[in-house]
């Protein structure tokens, strides 16, 4: 895993020169594309909800489908994370 290690250490020192002003855009996205992309890890682990879905069954099959947005988690009693 040291890759992803390194990966880490370029990622922090992106958002270090990023407001830089004589960095050229194009010397920026060179730095972060040199990386693979097995080098940066895109999660955290974390499964964030953003919605549930209620499904109505009738004779075996999908009849309507209630969303309700996961701003209403805590009213059902449910957390709005999972894992890490």
């Amino acid at each position: 895993m040291a890759v992803v290690q390194v990966g880490k250490l370029l990622d922090s020192y992106l958002a270090e020169v990023a407001s830089d002003a004589n960095l050229k855009p194009a010397k920026f996205c060179e730095l972060a594309l040199s990386l693979p992309n097995h080098a940066r890890i895109y999660d955290d682990g974390v499964y964030r909800a953003f919605k549930l879905d209620v499904l109505r069954i009738e004779d075996g099959a999908i009849a309507e489908i209630t969303t309700f947005s996961s701003a209403l988690f805590p009213h059902f009693g449910l957390p709005e994370t999972l894992g890490a």
